[in-house]
């Protein structure tokens, strides 16, 4: 009877060991994942480490700032670049874990640092139209720049806009923009100019025959301003017609093309030319061959000419001049009178064309 009771003892006392066995032995439960990160203020343009804490080494690190032109983060460093406040976010991943933290940055002003990253002088434009296409082609009516510290500004003149982060062209004009703070003044000259668009590759001269067209092929610099550019192409003397830039010669002669464009004016030369023809019928004291003339020395021929154009006009007498080399020449209605005692020659010409015909004289 005692044996059985010291053998339920006994079983008793080794179950309770076991037990305390498994207790004692049971691995301990690991960590959780966990960070923290600390608020963290800077001078603009300086750098300083991150305060933060993980506690799993191994773990894989993200860094994002929500406004990055205030401050960025690589690898734990925060950098600096304008005075401003935002908010780090810290990530850390391990092993399936995930554990998120933030903490604002505040980047305040370098008191020895400049006040605005301008340069001492700029260019702007006055801009009211096709604003996007200029400003692919390099012209802008405003820049933008960061402040460093604050300050105050003013204006010298109002063709120029300025507020806290950028200038602004108002109208052409020059002026000069004093930024100040409590140390220091920064001057910014600024030029405003407008933009008027000009002409370039017209020709310098221009030769056509008679119904024959040229495009003149002209440019409008800068090209946005193509379609709104109101061009004139005028021909004084009305030997020439015009359809966009393309002009066609109506009749022969010489004339000044003018193209113009708001108050900028070309003046271009023009002549039309058409080949003037001449027949002559001797009528006393001469001789015609092969298109010249031949009369007896001391003797008075009469000639009659008949004078016209490649368009098949008939040039009247009136229109047309002589000139003579070694002869004598006189005029009578549709007659010519010559009187030679050597070799010579006569030119004739009409004041309205751009050829002439040219007759040697003999003398028998």
């Amino acid at each position: 009877m005692k044996f059985t009771i010291f053998s339920s003892a006994l079983g008793a006392f080794i179950i309770i060991a076991v037990a305390l066995m498994c207790i004692y032995l049971r691995p301990a439960k690991e960590e959780n994942l966990t960070l923290t990160v600390s608020p963290t203020t800077l001078v603009q343009d300086s750098t300083k480490a991150l305060n933060f804490s993980c506690s799993k080494q191994s773990a894989e690190l993200k860094f994002e700032v929500y406004d990055e032109e205030i401050a960025s983060v690589v690898e734990g460093v925060v950098i600096a670049h304008k005075v401003g406040t935002t908010s780090v976010r810290v990530t850390a991943v391990n092993d399936g874990e995930k554990a998120v933290a933030s903490a604002s940055v505040v980047v305040t002003e370098n008191p020895e640092g400049p006040i605005v990253d301008l340069p001492s002088e700029i260019t702007l434009y006055v801009l009211d139209k096709n604003l996007e296409e200029a400003k692919e082609e390099g012209f802008s009516n405003e820049i933008a720049f960061n402040t460093f510290r604050s300050f105050t500004s003013s204006v010298s003149n109002n063709c120029v806009k300025v507020t806290k982060s950028s200038i602004i062209a108002n109208k052409p004009g020059e002026a000069v923009i004093s930024f100040s703070s409590s140390t220091t003044t920064y001057s910014v000259f600024v030029r405003v100019l407008e933009i008027k668009p000009e002409i370039v590759g017209l020709p310098t001269s221009i030769s056509l025959m008679p119904h024959e067209s040229f495009d003149l092929g002209f440019s409008i610099l800068p090209s946005f301003y193509t379609g709104d550019a109101d061009i004139k192409i005028e021909d004084p003397n009305n030997i020439i017609s015009t359809s966009g830039s393309t002009i066609t010669a109506i009749s022969s002669g010489k004339t000044e093309l003018k193209v113009s464009l708001n108050d900028e004016e070309h003046i271009i030369p023009v002549v039309v030319t058409s080949i003037l023809h001449c027949e002559m019928i001797a009528i006393e004291n001469c001789e015609i061959i092969n298109n010249a003339i031949y009369i007896n020395s001391g003797e008075i021929a009469l000639i009659k000419f008949k004078l016209w154009t490649d368009e098949g006009a008939i040039m009247n007498m009136s229109l047309i001049s002589f000139e003579t080399e070694d002869i004598k020449l006189g005029r009578e209605m549709d007659y010519i009178k010559i009187l030679a005692t050597k070799n010579g020659r006569i030119t004739i010409s009409a004041n309205d064309l751009a050829s002439s015909v040219t007759i040697s004289v003999f003398v028998k």
